[in-house]
Formats: C-alpha cells, sequence, structure tokens
C-alpha cells in the first residue's frame, strides 16, 4: 500500500508546532541594515527617489523589490511618473 496523506490530516507547520509547544513567535520583525537604511531615507524625501538615486546608495536592485522591502518594513510607497520625466519612488512610515 502507499503511504499518502490524506487530505484531511494537517500538515505541521511552524505556527502549528509552536502552539503545541506553548512558545510565541514574534512574526513580521525585520531588521534593517545600515543600506536599508540610507535607502528608506531617499524614499521618504519630500522629492523621493529615482532608480539612480537608490543605485549610487548601492543597491542595484529593481525599483519595485525596493518598494516592496520597504513595505515590508512598515512603510506605505508609491510611485509617480511624470511626462519627460523619471518615476520617482516615495515612502511614508505609516
Amino acid at each position: 500500500m502507499s503511504a499518502k496523506k490524506t487530505a484531511t490530516e494537517k500538515k505541521t507547520t511552524a505556527k502549528n508546532v509552536s502552539k503545541k509547544n506553548g512558545t510565541d513567535k514574534k512574526v513580521g520583525i525585520k531588521h534593517v541594515t545600515e543600506d536599508q537604511a540610507v535607502v528608506f531615507k531617499l524614499l521618504c524625501r519630500e522629492n523621493g527617489a529615482t532608480l539612480a538615486d537608490m543605485q549610487a546608495a548601492g543597491y542595484n536592485w529593481p525599483a519595485q523589490a525596493v518598494l516592496k522591502m520597504a513595505e515590508r518594513n512598515g512603510f506605505k510607497t508609491s510611485q509617480k511618473k511624470t511626462e519627460g520625466e523619471r518615476t520617482r519612488y516615495f515612502a511614508r512610515r505609516v
């Protein structure tokens, strides 16, 4: 016979295990490095930051990845594209 799990069996996850052991895990706490802090300061400026600004700060990542990283660290992000100019990316502390 095969050893397949039935659909009703519950998978053991870290969340389930922590409840069984009686310990609470803190989920979502992010550690901000110095490089990330510099990029977040650029994004929080009044006129935001362009991709070139972020790359000059040492982050050669796609702009959307940097915005997602900021969201995971408690910022609300947006972007603005005006005709003839580069896209500007903004972040505000929530």
